[in-house]
């Protein structure tokens, strides 16, 4: 198996699993479509700038969706798919480009566990936060948890 697959693939099924759930209008969808595909092609050329230019493809997309729909919770659900595509499609480059033929299915399993965990925890969070009356809880609180979030799977990545 070569080195990284196993996150080239979380990373396919995440960005997918977002662009989904962000088409809620013709050009979110198109644009979902295009970020998957840089996103695919980047993987194959081990491009970082690639994979990050479809992982950014997917959150304007992302963007665009949730100042139109009037789902909260999908929208929060597409933002974990987009993180979690960026992150396990910079793992697989990573890898890729770093260990050439290692074997490291098991190091990428616990990463993907993990990440997915800490990401899915977080969002868990964040709906409860959204979900529950708080009365006057400054939206700055929710932006700083976000922020929080993505720092710590910014620095957990191998």
């Amino acid at each position: 198996m070569r080195t990284g697959r196993p996150s080239a693939v979380a990373a396919l099924l995440a960005g997918g699993v977002a662009a989904l759930l962000v088409s809620v209008t013709t050009v979110t969808t198109l644009m979902g479509l295009a970020a998957v595909t840089v996103l695919a092609v980047g993987l194959r050329h081990r491009s970082r700038s690639l994979v990050t230019l479809g992982a950014l493809g997917l959150f304007g997309a992302l963007l665009l969706s949730g100042g139109v729909s009037t789902r909260p919770g999908l929208t929060l659900a597409a933002g974990v798919g987009s993180l979690l595509c960026w992150t396990f499609a910079q793992t697989a480059v990573d890898l890729s480009g770093s260990l050439g033929t290692a074997r490291t299915d098991r190091l990428e399993r616990t990463h993907l566990a993990g990440t997915t965990a800490l990401v899915a925890a977080t969002a868990i969070v964040l709906d409860v936060l959204y979900r529950v009356d708080w009365g006057t809880l400054p939206p700055l609180a929710v932006a700083c948890l976000l922020a929080g979030a993505v720092s710590l799977t910014i620095a957990f990545r191998p």
